[in-house]
């Protein structure tokens, strides 16, 4: 006689094999303020993982607050709590505008704002140890070009104190600003969606040391206005848009700027 294997062994087997079929997913924790969540950067992240000749799953998780520092998120405990609860490709922090400035110059590093952005990057980095593989300090940008130099400065400073890895997204905004700097800053300070991918694109890259090849025809036009710093992004309601369509040739300048700035 022969025997039929029993239902709940039938079902592991199923989920087993469908799971071994998956990709495995790259988990990246998310630290920042406005300039991350404004267009939902982490969701764009994920959509141009998928959209590559073999998808990539990027799974987030993202603790922002409106106008937050690093140190007030180190102090509120809940990124650090996420990031020591499991394991995480990449630590994403984003501090607060061209803050990091400060640390290029010895007149202001000990300024007290400075030394407190000092202080939460070298704890992110210490508590990073062991949950995640890599620590990424997603550059941001000085509303004046010509500062732009003291911003990328001061990250790669943080980056030499803390082992990071800069992400130069304020070099690339500030270069496609230059055809256009309300196109890419349209209230002067937050990314359009052209230049959150951009962003995304190069994250893609850091996190995989390869560059993104493509782009997806279109991406939801999802934001948000003041999300809570007491809860993940992911677990928030967006303000959903219009679709966002990138035209063939956009996408191919946008993809050639993220190659150009790592």
């Amino acid at each position: 006689m022969r025997l039929r294997p029993a239902p709940l062994l039938v079902l592991l087997l199923a989920a087993l094999t469908a799971r071994a079929g998956e990709p495995t997913p790259l988990r990246v924790l998310f630290v920042g303020n406005s300039l991350t969540y404004v267009n939902d950067l982490p969701a764009v992240l994920a959509r141009i993982g998928e959209a590559q000749p073999v998808p990539m799953r990027i799974e987030t998780r993202t603790f922002v607050a409106p106008g937050g520092t690093l140190a007030q998120h180190w102090a509120d405990g809940l990124a650090r709590a996420a990031l020591e609860g499991g394991h995480w490709d990449a630590l994403v922090l984003q501090e607060r505008g061209a803050v990091p400035a400060c640390v290029a110059d010895i007149a202001t590093r000990n300024g007290r704002e400075c030394r407190d952005l000092i202080a939460a990057h070298r704890e992110f980095a210490r508590a990073a140890s062991g949950h995640a593989d890599r620590v990424l300090l997603l550059e941001t940008w000085h509303p004046n070009e010509a500062a732009q130099p003291h911003v990328d400065a001061g990250t790669r400073e943080l980056a030499r104190r803390t082992g990071a890895r800069v992400v130069h997204c304020g070099d690339a905004l500030v270069d496609l600003a230059g055809h256009g700097r309300r196109a890419v800053f349209p209230d002067g300070l937050h990314p359009s969606p052209a230049a959150t991918v951009v962003m995304a694109a190069q994250l893609v890259r850091a996190l995989t040391d390869a560059p993104p090849v493509r782009l997806p025809a279109s991406l939801p036009g999802r934001t948000f206005d003041r999300p809570s710093p007491a809860l993940p992004l992911e677990d928030q309601r967006a303000l959903e848009g219009p679709a966002i369509a990138l035209e063939p040739r956009e996408a191919a300048a946008l993809l050639a700027l993220a190659r150009r700035y790592r």
